[in-house]
Order: structure tokens, then sequence, then C-alpha cells
């Protein structure tokens, strides 16, 4: 049971009920046991976000945002919506980290989703995919907007990269889309 205690702090309760019958088979009441596990429901939702999180950029992991992917696509389908998902990858990324070592490539990575998450809609799902490659998944979202949203964030993303590090960066963006009288999208 999710309970909030009156100073307004979340408490989480295993309760525990068993009834109490006489040797006639009357009900003589019940006995109760509750127990604090706030700590272990704690526990569990960190555990819960660790495995669906990229530890660099703090974006959706490949394996939490191509499920997150497979139940966009199957509602798509289901209800006639529009969906696009965008693929981002950064260009030569390797000179990153040869010219200017690994902390580098790491912080233009941790800039691109900053940049991303700040331009996109909360209905937005973002995702790691790979070293450099990231998913963006646009549910409700027709083909002529996703254009118009990757051009945004290539935008946005070099504009960024040219303020925030020594060296400037680009992004290349693949789309693809289904509406509701296309059957599949590309992955």
């Amino acid at each position: 049971l999710r309970i909030v205690h009156r100073t307004g702090q979340i408490i989480w309760i295993s309760h525990r009920c068993q009834s109490i019958w006489s040797e006639d088979g009357i009900l003589l009441g019940r006995r109760a046991c509750n127990k604090d596990i706030s700590a272990t429901k704690r526990l569990v939702e960190e555990l819960e976000q660790q495995a669906s999180t990229d530890t660099l950029t703090g974006v959706f992991n490949r394996r939490h945002i191509l499920e997150q992917a497979e139940q966009e696509f199957i509602r798509s389908k289901r209800c006639g919506l529009p969906l696009s998902l965008l693929v981002i990858d950064v260009d030569s990324f390797k000179r990153i980290n040869d010219s200017c070592g690994h902390s580098a490539g790491d912080d233009a990575l941790r800039l691109l989703t900053h940049v991303c998450k700040s331009e996109l809609r909360t209905s937005d799902s973002l995702g790691r995919i790979g070293g450099d490659e990231f998913v963006v998944l646009l549910p409700h979202t027709h083909h002529e907007d996703a254009l118009l949203i990757a051009d945004r964030l290539r935008i946005c993303i070099e504009e960024a990269t040219s303020v925030s590090l020594s060296g400037k960066f680009t992004v290349s963006i693949g789309i693809s889309s289904i509406g509701h009288d296309v059957e599949t999208l590309a992955m």
C-alpha cells in the first residue's frame, strides 16, 4: 500500500491480514500485520531506473528504447495513428575521440542528449542505441513534421556545440514514418 504521511512523505506498507476462526467456524476477527517496506521499494525503483537508462547520457538505453519502439509501433498500427522515428548519428565521432580524447567525446554525447531533451516534447522518447547513435520516437507525428523536428534538432545541436565545446560537430539524422496507410516502419 502507498500511504502519504501527514508530513507529505510517501511510505510503502506491506499489509497482511488473516482471519481468526473459532472451532465452530465462527469468524472471531482478523489479525493484521503491517511492515514498512519503503527502503525496499526505493531500491527496486532505483534498480529499474538503472536497468533502463544509459549511464553516460541519462537517456533510455538500447534495450528500453527498442521495447518502447515496439510498443509505439503496435499502438500506431492498432489505432491508425502516425508514428515517426529519428536515428541520430554524430558525424566523424571517431575524430572527436581521437583528436580531443574520450572525455571530450563523452561531453559531446551528453551535450547532444541535453539539446535533444530540451527540444523534444514530453511524449517523445530519446534513447542511445550505440556509441554515437541515438533514436527518437515521435508518436502522433507525420513524416512532414518529423522532417521539421529533425532539421530543428540538427541546427540546435550544431549551434550548441559551437558555443559549448572546443570543436564544433554535426549530426546526420535519418527519418522513418508510418501513418494509417503505410504498413511498416523500417528500423
